[in-house]
């Protein structure tokens, strides 16, 4: 499977779990604590989009390479990809 395709994956199952963790788990146990768990998991969900978007484009040669961290790889989102 290709990488692009793996982070795909990540993302969709980690707005997954935040999904259920905020509508499902959250209204049971009201502990404020959650939300930072589930606005965790959103960032990951979205981190792992953006990399995803970037592999691929990496993969089509659309772009010279994907940086390793989230600032960089958002930048390069924003320059090549927005």
């Amino acid at each position: 499977m290709e990488r692009s395709q793996l982070l795909f994956d990540e993302a969709g199952r980690r707005a997954q779990i935040a999904d259920h963790m905020l509508t499902m788990t959250y209204p049971l146990v009201r502990d404020p604590k959650l939300l930072i768990a589930v606005l965790d998991n959103v960032y990951k969900s979205m981190d792992a989009s953006m990399a995803a978007a970037l592999v691929q484009a990496l993969e089509q040669k659309k772009i010279p390479y994907v940086p390793e961290d989230f600032e960089g790889r958002f930048r390069a989102y924003k320059q090549y990809l927005a």
